[in-house]
């Protein structure tokens, strides 16, 4: 998409409605099925002929044309069972029947593996037969919601598993991506809000994230994320600096005993071990400190690598003791995390610092506002260091903590 006339950051640049829309299963009692706005208890209306969506108004009820009497998506156990996106890609199979010019979003057919491919063709014809329409046209559609589909969430969002629905905007569907943006998308509702994430001169070109950006994932795994789902090579002024650079071993680094800089493995890594998402191996740079240049033996990092990978495991139980209300233990146990993430991973490294926010979050449970302090502290600096001490991200976990009343001075 082309530039604006200039603008402050923080400006809204946009909005748009979805032309279609579909709510996640976990979310299908939570939120309005027309207007994704979070339902009230009292006052939630479930569609007239299943219990498979609900409104927040009768007035809504009535608007969904896919779930009106003699409609293939009402009532009927498809929708409940096919993934979300072929549920989508019927929906707009059909929208594109009244607005052709949908037909033209990017699908990419031709650009997919055939393994791949002979997948999504058996579920688009699934999908097909179940919602009476050309399997071609699923296909296509299914191949757009891939390309073009924009997952909507909510104002904290932290990953996939609290979307609350996927969506396709036409307009936004042609905005340019980077991987470190200058725009930012938000929802009221299902209506998208652009604002802008910096000072924009007149004609600048619009740049959103489609995923991927820089302070959650190194630049090799956004590269293979981008090339994988929307088939192209990002060449944004964060890409240009390299397959792994010195902000990207800060992020997933592990600790070099000798100047306590970051050293990127050299070995493949499972998610939540160095990185919150995998790592490939034998990455440019992989063995050595950035900071000091002392290379690390790759039994050392082997034997580095299984003491962490514990310490994940710890993480993961300290959770779920965590979320049935045993506070004291799996405080206890994300101690113990911490104590051998710290000791083997550098400073700045996404998973410790994710470790110091989970930990800092549980003591504000228990009334340990001071110690949560250190913690919360701790994962800040993480943030700014992966994101920007003035960035969006940045600025939005100050607010966090403010409101857990855990103050950063």
């Amino acid at each position: 998409m082309g530039g604006c006339e200039g603008a402050k950051a923080g400006d809204l640049l946009m909005r748009e409605e979805a032309c279609t829309a579909i709510v996640m299963r976990q979310h299908r009692k939570a939120i309005c099925h027309h207007c994704f706005k979070a339902l009230a208890p009292e006052a939630a209306y479930p569609c007239q002929q299943c219990q498979l969506a609900w409104y927040c108004s009768t007035a809504h009820r009535h608007a969904d044309s896919f779930h009106l009497p003699g409609s293939a998506s009402c009532g009927v156990p498809w929708i409940a069972l096919l993934p979300e996106r072929a549920v989508l890609a019927t929906r707009l199979a059909v929208t594109s029947k009244e607005r052709p010019e949908l037909r033209t979003l990017e699908h990419h057919i031709r650009d997919v593996q055939w393994a791949q491919l002979k997948e999504e063709c058996v579920i688009s014809c699934l999908a097909a037969a179940c919602a009476a329409l050309d399997p071609w046209d699923v296909l296509r559609a299914y191949r757009q919601v891939c390309v073009n589909a924009i997952a909507v969430v909510p104002a904290a969002h932290s990953g996939p598993t609290d979307w609350l629905g996927l969506a396709v905007y036409p307009r936004a569907a042609m905005l340019n991506h980077a991987c470190l943006p200058n725009v930012s998308a938000s929802f009221r509702g299902l209506q998208l809000q652009l604002h802008a994430l910096e000072a924009l001169p007149g004609s600048s070109t619009l740049r959103l994230s489609y995923g991927p950006q820089v302070g959650e994932s190194i630049t090799a795994v956004r590269q293979q994320q981008l090339s994988e789902q929307y088939h192209f090579k990002c060449s944004c002024s964060a890409c240009s600096r390299g397959p792994c650079s010195d902000t990207d071993a800060h992020l997933v680094g592990l600790r070099c005993p000798a100047c306590a800089g970051p050293v990127v493995p050299s070995l493949a890594c499972d998610a939540g071990v160095c990185s919150l998402q995998a790592l490939p191996a034998q990455l440019p740079g992989a063995g050595r400190c950035f900071q000091c240049g002392r290379d690390m033996a790759l039994a050392e990092q082997t034997a580095r690598l299984a003491a962490i990978k514990k310490a994940k495991e710890a993480y993961e139980a300290a959770c779920v003791l965590l979320c049935e209300s045993a506070h004291t233990k799996g405080t206890q146990l994300l101690r113990s995390c911490l104590q051998v993430q710290a000791a083997e991973l550098a400073a700045t490294n996404q998973t410790l610092g994710r470790t110091h926010a989970t930990l800092a979050e549980a003591l504000v449970e228990q009334g340990c506002t001071a110690e949560a302090a250190v913690h919360a502290r701790a994962a800040m600096q993480c943030v700014r260091s992966a994101y920007g001490a003035s960035s969006q991200v940045a600025l939005h976990e100050e607010r966090k903590w403010l409101g857990l009343g855990v103050h950063m001075v």
